[in-house]
């Protein structure tokens, strides 16, 4: 007899099922044996497949880092440091920065989990895979606050911190479905307009909020 071989499509199911099942729970409070019985698979396929749990773990964070492209909101302000020099300078480079992280946040046609888990890991850190998300897929909170800052003149970091949870909150609340208005209202999957019209209105509030309408 042959020796078994490593499944894609196996591997896949419980990434899938282990993603929905972390964006839930977090992290820490999912099970093998709860992975596996939701992708229906025996309960040696996660040692099987990945060598074990942490390597499962670190296989489902990498398929969420895979399409972000972070860098591009951490560079903008330094690439751009001109537009600090006039007010509709600044008015674009917020309005910059808030769409490239929009577009960061949620890609279009993939899982809604990768958004939960991504979206979490932003402003939370409840485990260390959190903070490895967060560290990796998002070194922008700082961007954020640093561009507040230079913006207002407020060296306040607390004020900036709440501009950026203004930034920040309607999203996570968008992605985690704490609304029925995450949903389309004949499927079943994310309203893409309505989350360019919430783009909108945060950005609209964070002009306001830097003092820039």
């Amino acid at each position: 007899m042959g020796a078994y071989k490593v499944s894609k499509d196996t591997q896949m199911a419980l990434i899938q099922a282990g993603g929905e099942l972390f964006a839930q729970y977090g992290f820490d409070a999912v099970s093998v044996r709860d992975i596996t019985r939701r992708a229906g698979v025996k309960v040696n396929a996660i040692s099987y497949h990945f060598g074990g749990k942490e390597n499962f773990i670190q296989s489902v964070i990498d398929y969420v880092m895979k399409d972000s492209r972070p860098q591009s909101v951490a560079e903008y302000p330094l690439e751009n440091s001109h537009l600090f020099e006039t007010k509709d300078g600044q008015r674009q480079l917020v309005r910059e920065l808030i769409d490239q992280f929009f577009r960061q946040l949620l890609f279009e046609g993939q899982p809604l989990w990768v958004n939960v888990i991504s979206l979490r890991a932003v402003v939370t850190l409840g485990s260390m895979k959190d903070q490895i998300i967060s560290k990796t897929l998002y070194p922008i909170r700082d961007v954020f606050i640093q561009v507040y800052q230079r913006i207002t003149g407020n060296e306040d970091r607390l004020s900036a911190q709440g501009w950026f949870l203004n930034i920040i909150s309607p999203p996570i609340i968008f992605a985690t479905n704490l609304t029925s208005l995450t949903f389309s209202e004949t499927t079943q999957n994310i309203n893409t307009s309505f989350y360019h019209r919430l783009q909108h209105q945060v950005t609209q509030n964070a002009l306001f909020g830097a003092g820039l309408l």
